[in-house]
């Protein structure tokens, strides 16, 4: 698939508006001090700036995710569509330190352009991000990323936007081990 490399320095600039980002499944990739790749399943993701394009997500600070991110700084978000759901389940796993969870998984690293942990192939949509601050709530942490830089499939990119999700299906969870995906695309009444 021929990706379309984007400059993205705002969720309101003309590129930032198409990118499929919501609160949506993500695979965070990331590296450790050694140079060992780490992904894992997150949920509790969203945009929480526009301009500069800052996003936030948490998890627990037991886990390979965040003790990666605060060593190193560096991270990319990976947009999960149900096209692979079932491949990123496998990296909700918890194996030890060390063991790439993207090779259990069945999925593809690719270098990413401005950090060092990977991107995924199998993901239409890639925020390449470098930390900007953390907040620590008892055993977890919010992490507030910068995106840097973005990638996102050229047919997803060019598509008109209820296409562009058709292609995305982005996964929202519900929660009692459900999901849901976009059903249908409508305008703002009075918009």
């Amino acid at each position: 698939m021929k990706r379309k490399e984007v400059i993205i320095d705002s969720f309101r600039s003309a590129v930032g508006r198409i990118l499929p980002v919501t609160g949506q499944l993500i695979i965070v990739t990331t590296i450790d001090t050694k140079g060992q790749i780490n992904a894992a399943l997150k949920s509790d993701f969203m945009r929480m700036v526009s301009d500069p394009p800052i996003i936030g997500f948490s998890c627990n600070l037991t886990h390979h995710t965040a003790q990666n991110i605060l060593e190193t700084h560096e991270f990319v978000i990976n947009l999960v569509g149900e096209h692979i759901l079932e491949k990123t389940l496998e990296t909700a796993k918890d194996y030890p330190k060390g063991v790439n969870e993207l090779e259990k998984a069945g999925l593809t690293a690719i270098p990413s352009q401005e950090v060092s942990p990977p991107r995924i192939v199998e993901c239409h949509v890639h925020l390449e991000c470098k930390e900007e601050f953390h907040k620590i709530y008892d055993d977890e942490i919010i992490i507030f990323g910068r995106a840097v830089a973005a990638s996102v499939d050229e047919n997803v990119f060019q598509a008109p936007c209820e296409e562009r999700y058709r292609i995305v299906q982005p996964v929202f969870p519900l929660g009692e081990k459900k999901y849901a995906i976009l059903g249908e695309v409508k305008s703002f009444p009075g918009w």
